[in-house]
Order: C-alpha cells, then structure tokens, then sequence
C-alpha cells in the first residue's frame, strides 16, 4: 500500500503549526548593517537604466503608469478611501447625493492634487449620462479683488456650459484666501451657484481649522495623512526596479523626506540659521545708522564752521571739497542702510515661510490643465504688488 503523505498540523486538535520566523540578517545583527542599508541592497539598482536620449526611453508613459488613477491604488490614507467609496455606493440609490461640495485637506506631499484627480474620475463615472464639467484656479495668484472677480466668472461660466448638467470648480491653495473673502463673499456665492448645480472642490493645507464653519457644513471634508518615510521609500525602490530607473541613495532619501514630510529636523535647522542670519544682518544695520548719524552730525558742524574758518581762496575750495565727499560719504551710507533693510525684509520672509513650513507643510497644487482659468499676463503684473 501506498503510505498517505503527512500533514504539517499539530496533532493538537484545533492547531496548526505556526510558520517559522524569518532568520534575522546577521549583517544587521553584528552591526554591519542598518536596517535601511538592508533595504537598499535588497533592490539592486538596474544595470542598464532608461537613457533619456532614445526615443524608447524618454517617453513619458511610464510617468502616467506610476501616478494612481482609482482609489485602490491611492495607499495610506483608508478614510479617504472609504469615504470616495461612500460616493460610488450613494449612487446606486440616489445619483443627487455625490452633487456636493468637497474639502480636501492634507500638509505636504499628502496626495491632495492626486486625490482630486482620482475624485474627478469618480465623479464622471457616476454621472456617465450627464458627464460633469471641470474647472480650476489658483486662489494664491489672485488678489482679493481679483479673485472675487475670477470666481464669480467661473461659476457664471459653469452654470452656462450646458443646463441640467453639475460642475465642479477646483480650487487650490484655498488657505490664502483671507477669512473676510470667506465669510462675505464665497459663503453667498456658494449658496448661489449650488442652487446652479456648481460645486466647489477645495485644496486646503495643512487642514480645514480656518475655513468659514458655512463652508465647512456644506462640504464632504477628507483629510489626508502624511506617509511614513519607510513606506515611500520602499515605493520608490520598487519603482526603480520596475521601470529600469538609475538612481543614487542620497536622492531617494531627499524624495523621502520631502513626501514623507519628516524633515521637521532639516526646517527647524533652517529656522534657526535665518533667525542668526535676521539677528546679524539687524545688527550690522544698527551700526550702519549709528554711522550715518555721526556722518550726519560731523557734516552739520562741518557747514556751519566752515563760513568762519574757510572765506575765500584755496581754503574755501578745500572746504568745499571736504563738503562734497562728506556727502557722497552720507549718501554711500544710505545706499548701504537701504540694502541691508531690503536684505533683512527678504530673510524675514524666508523665515515666515519656514516656519509656516514647519508647522503646516506646502501644497505643490494640481498644475495646469483640467480646465484650468489661467491669469493673463497683464493681470500677473497687475497683482503681483497687490499679492505682496
């Protein structure tokens, strides 16, 4: 007889053997290794990577394959997902129910631009009978006015693409828009142009806390939650591997902590070299007026002494002379005053921004396209001094 092959379960009724643990690395256990120099020769850089100068190489299709396109590939955020989810499920027993406003909100590199375009996918394949119409700016180029202006335009063109049919307007960096703006004019607007079936898609960073409570109770709010440094960079690493993309660890590691946003050690070294930089450079400006104010103080008794002690002759034109260089003196001082306050003016605003960077994150936008409402040329110009 045949004998019957045996099982691996325990022969306590109800068990079963448990896999055995993965041996540990022994580089890693002697300390040869770190756990991230065992993940980065666990994928081997391509022998041979994509070369930009064939054609093969340097298509961008591989760039669109790599960006997610559903929900099931949008990873580390499942309340987001569940709540796009919730969208697809409404409308099998009520279509009306997506027709909402929505906010997004997420620090930096938090997938928000991502998220919006997945959202809009999802949005044209509920509504398939009646496909909906897409718009988007950029509040932070616009001045108050100007944006007001923008904005009322948009939704009037929304309204009027085709009747019967929902639009949406996607507006990022929603967080520059002054509470004012919010309060008296968006919050009357959005009553307006919902009843018009036009709908509004915020980008917000680093969240949705200084929005009108209006607004907020009359959107579907996401949040988006940063991912862990360890998890982009095994995608990334996978990436490379997959579509023969050379790269370098010391660049993998700044994409890490720039997506993962953990570089708050990186900002706050950088807060406080601009705030030595500020203290320097204010003062180098309290002796430079200091200065000026001798300068000013000698050239005075100077002009006054000179009537009596230099009349007429050669005396005279040196004293005049003296006279002439004691103000090209004052003016090389003030020349000197005005560059270190432009200087300190521009250092104050690099720390604003790193500490805004520290606290809240960046939002990089969604980018042109998508029936975006681009500002004319003129009109940069025009608000540029107003936006400052």
């Amino acid at each position: 007889m045949e004998r019957a092959p045996t099982t691996t379960t325990s022969s306590r009724p109800g068990t079963q053997q448990q896999p055995k643990p993965e041996k540990p690395n022994w580089r890693i256990s002697f300390g040869f290794w770190t756990e991230l120099d065992a993940l980065y020769h666990s994928f081997v850089p391509p022998t041979k990577p994509r070369c930009p100068c064939l054609p093969r190489d340097s298509t961008s299709e591989w760039k669109k394959r790599l960006v997610p396109d559903d929900i099931e590939q949008f990873l580390g955020n499942p309340a987001a997902a569940a709540s796009l989810r919730a969208i697809t499920s409404r409308t099998e027993t009520d279509t009306t129910s997506v027709f909402t406003n929505f906010i997004i909100s997420g620090g930096r590199s938090t997938g928000k631009a991502t998220f919006a375009g997945i959202l809009r996918k999802t949005l044209l394949s509920v509504t398939s009978e009646q496909p909906c119409h897409f718009g988007s700016l950029n509040a932070s180029e616009f001045a108050d006015k100007a944006l007001q202006g923008k904005l009322e335009e948009a939704v009037k063109r929304l309204g009027a693409s085709k009747a019967g049919t929902p639009s949406f307007l996607i507006i990022e960096r929603f967080e520059s828009v002054t509470p004012s703006v919010q309060q008296h004019f968006l919050v009357p607007l959005l009553v307006e142009a919902n009843l018009k079936k036009v709908f509004v898609i915020l980008l917000v960073r680093p969240d949705a806390n200084k929005l009108a409570e209006q607004i907020k109770t009359q959107a579907m709010k996401v949040h988006l939650h940063p991912l862990s440094a360890n998890f982009v960079r095994t995608k990334l690493l996978l990436i490379c591997q997959q579509e023969r993309i050379g790269y370098t660890r010391e660049g993998l590691e700044e994409l890490a902590k720039d997506c993962s946003f953990n570089n708050a050690d990186q900002l706050k070294l950088d807060v406080r070299k601009e705030i030595a930089t500020s203290e320097k450079l204010k003062r180098e400006l309290l002796r430079s007026r200091q200065a000026l104010a001798d300068l000013e103080t000698q050239r005075y008794v100077f002009a006054r002494d000179r009537g009596k002690t230099a009349k007429w002759g050669s005396a005279k034109k040196a004293a005049d002379e003296q006279l002439a260089r004691m103000d090209a003196a004052l003016n090389s001082a003030k020349g000197s005053i005005k560059s270190l306050e432009q200087e300190l003016s521009s250092h104050h605003e690099a720390l604003v921004k790193l500490q805004d960077a520290a606290a809240h994150g960046r939002s990089r936008g969604i980018g042109k396209g998508l029936g975006r409402i681009e500002l004319k040329q003129e009109e940069k110009q025009r608000n540029k001094p107003a936006a400052v």
